[in-house]
């Protein structure tokens, strides 16, 4: 409110002291009401997961974290990753099914977002400095030769009328802690330009509006479930790629998806990583929360939603069954090209596509849940002497960040620094210092330096710019 208020002088009505008086007043029936923002569930939930409730929305609103990578991502995924599935059944062309659901090829899409990017992240300086070119102008397209209908197809996939938000508002249940409004559609569209709204949602937005107009164009819940389906092992097939591209093969050895010798060729887990005498055993999750229970402030809902997503059958229980299958003291089964014989510590790792994976207490809680497992296992005994770590559980976002360094710095020392920095696994990874990682000059992630030229050419034939013109003028400025 006070921001608003320096920001935006020329409002009428906004500065004289009885304003300001009423605004502070509602401030502090804000804060009286935020004391109790975490309803009382009736079967007395966990702490970590009542504060799961009042964190979600503190962090969603703060965005502690900053990443291009979910464009790259996407990109990646779609072009290469999911294509690379053509052949094997259930397969879904997503470009093709985009453009079917709005009209728009999925080139264009990814042209117009690539284009306004710059003009996104400067949205924050522009507005501060009340620059005249805050947002993105409707003209701003006139040197591409977009049409005027592709243009508002776009703006329609992304953006608002305040009319529009404002009606949205009205027909949307209320629930306490719900900011997807503004994911939804992150920008404001006013008569002559765009406004983002806020810089995180825009870019993440990329990523999520291909997701959800894909998933919400199939035509039942069976091909929806398919489609869901598909989008995981597609998830799995990235950080595969991204760990297997990472590693020096040296220091740290990844198995993508090993399987047990035999008739069966059962699955071990979604991948192992060996680290010295440490071995990683990784589940990835690619699935996202419903906001119903992300956002609804009900602890009851949020541990539901949790535990069907990443805990049992799935998750935490399947890295348990995994553990103490594949490192079974009396009845060790082979493993196709996999090695563990020099084990000497094991660490579960859980990969979350959804952003809570690294939010403030879930992993305090998942790995409460682990322990509740592994008593109901007998692990420790199962898999003694190899010692058993505490579970990790990262977003995808974390793991990127990671990948440039596992050239050089082995995974169970960085995922060792995590549990000594923080034992009892409350905040974020990198809230707390990784001295692996935070020891060493920043590195941009593997998946930028492997997307971020061809990005670029797609951006200069949308814009129908001279992209060798600016590679050599890039290249001039790198060697100087």
């Amino acid at each position: 409110m006070r921001e608003a208020m320096r920001l935006c002088p020329d409002i009428p009505g906004m500065q004289p002291t009885s304003a300001r008086e009423q605004l502070a007043k509602i401030s502090l029936m804000a804060n009286e009401h935020a004391s109790a923002t975490t309803l009382t569930a009736s079967s007395n939930p966990s702490y970590a997961i009542q504060m799961m409730c009042d964190f979600i929305p503190i962090t969603e609103a703060n965005e502690p974290k900053f990443s291009m990578s979910s464009v790259a991502r996407m990109h990646k995924i779609v072009h290469e990753i999911a294509a690379a599935r053509r052949n094997e059944s259930p397969f879904f062309d997503i470009p093709a099914l985009f453009e079917k659901a709005t009209s728009l090829p999925f080139e264009t899409f990814e042209g117009i977002f690539l284009s306004i990017l710059p003009r996104i992240l400067n949205s924050a300086k522009d507005v501060l400095t009340h620059s005249p070119f805050y947002g993105v102008p409707m003209d701003y397209f006139d040197q591409t030769g977009l049409s005027s209908n592709h243009r508002d197809i776009f703006f329609g996939l992304l953006a608002r009328t305040p009319d529009e938000f404002r009606e949205r508002l009205r027909k949307a249940p209320a629930t306490l802690s719900d900011f997807t409004i503004f994911k939804e559609t992150p920008f404001l569209r006013s008569f002559d330009r765009l406004v983002p709204i806020d810089t995180t949602a825009c870019i993440e937005m990329f990523e999520a509006a291909v997701f959800f107009t894909v998933l919400r164009s199939l035509p039942d819940n069976k091909k929806k479930e398919s489609f869901i389906s598909f989008w995981a092992a597609v998830f799995e097939d990235y950080i595969d790629w991204l760990i297997s591209n990472s590693v020096d093969h040296r220091l740290n050895r990844f198995y993508p998806s090993p399987r047990y010798l035999g008739n069966n060729r059962e699955e071990v887990c979604d991948g192992i990583l060996i680290s010295g005498q440490t071995a990683i055993f990784i589940e990835c999750k690619g699935g996202f929360m419903r906001k119903e229970a992300k956002y609804s402030g009900n602890p009851e809902a949020l541990r539901e939603e949790i535990e069907k997503k990443y805990v049992a059958p799935k998750g935490v229980y399947q890295l348990t069954h995994s553990i103490v299958t594949a490192l079974n003291k009396s009845n060790r089964p082979m493993i196709e090209g996999v090695d563990l014989s020099e084990v000497r510590t094991v660490m579960p790792l859980l990969i979350t596509r959804d952003d809570i994976g690294d939010g403030f207490f879930v992993n305090s809680y998942l790995n409460s849940r682990f322990d509740d497992a592994k008593r109901e296992t007998n692990l420790s005994d199962e898999v003694s002497p190899i010692y058993c770590t505490k579970l990790i559980s990262i977003s995808v976002d974390v793991i990127e960040k990671i990948s440039p360094f596992l050239s050089d710095t082995r995974m169970g020392a960085i995922l060792a620094d995590r549990l000594m920095s923080d034992p009892a696994l409350l905040a974020p990874f990198f809230l707390k210092e990784v001295h692996s990682i935070t020891s060493k000059p920043a590195r941009p992630p593997l998946l930028l330096k492997a997307i971020n030229p061809e990005l670029s050419r797609m951006v200069a034939r949308f814009l129908k710019v001279d992209q060798q013109a600016n590679d050599a003028v890039g290249g001039s400025n790198s060697s100087s």
